[in-house]
């Protein structure tokens, strides 16, 4: 993935169809002198290249969406590095019967959409909110929507010892032990 910019990004973010195919991604850069972090969308083209877009994509998907279609378990958190965390912990994987991935909506806590519940529907959903209002209100949109398509079970998953705007990374980074996860979770 060679990302042409500013210097060089901090993440880079796939974002895949069902199949896997790559349809857009998100390149964010460090702080900037102004203390924003520089982000910006480019989408696959037929030419099998990458090209800027203006402005945001018009297919906005879940992240790590073909690891959520055959997951039974889907940890939905608030942005795609608390993602990427959360599924390189290879969560219960002590237990074969469960298959968990974690996603993110594209575009933070006002970014979820009704259509990605279709993606949740016979699922055990765990939302791990980030610790502030937006957090809370992404979660609320999440559980609502995951009900409304016949999730199996929705928890949403509020850490302790969180400090506002912290998330799981913090929470991780505080508690490295699984088990002490899989208690709250429990």
């Amino acid at each position: 993935h060679k990302v042409i910019g500013q210097g060089k990004p901090e993440y880079v973010w796939v974002y895949t169809d069902a199949s896997g195919m790559w349809v857009t991604r998100k390149i964010r850069y460090p702080k900037d002198e102004t203390g924003k972090k520089p982000m910006f969308w480019q989408r696959y083209t037929t030419k099998g290249t990458w090209e800027k877009l203006s402005g945001e994509p018009v297919q906005k998907l879940l992240y790590n969406l073909p690891a959520v279609v055959t997951a039974n378990v889907v940890c939905v958190l608030e942005g795609e590095k608390c993602a990427d965390i959360v599924e390189s912990l290879k969560l219960y994987s002590e237990r074969p019967e469960l298959r968990v991935a974690a996603t993110t909506a594209p575009d933070g806590s006002g970014s979820w959409r009704p259509e990605y519940g279709e993606f949740l529907t016979g699922k055990v959903v765990l939302v791990f909110p980030d610790n502030d209002e937006g957090g809370r209100k992404y979660a609320k949109a999440v559980a609502e929507d995951a009900r409304e398509h016949h999730a199996v079970t929705v928890k949403i998953v509020e850490l302790p010892g969180l400090k506002e705007k912290e998330a799981i990374e913090q929470y991780l980074a505080a508690h490295p032990d699984l088990l002490e996860l899989y208690a709250i979770v429990k």
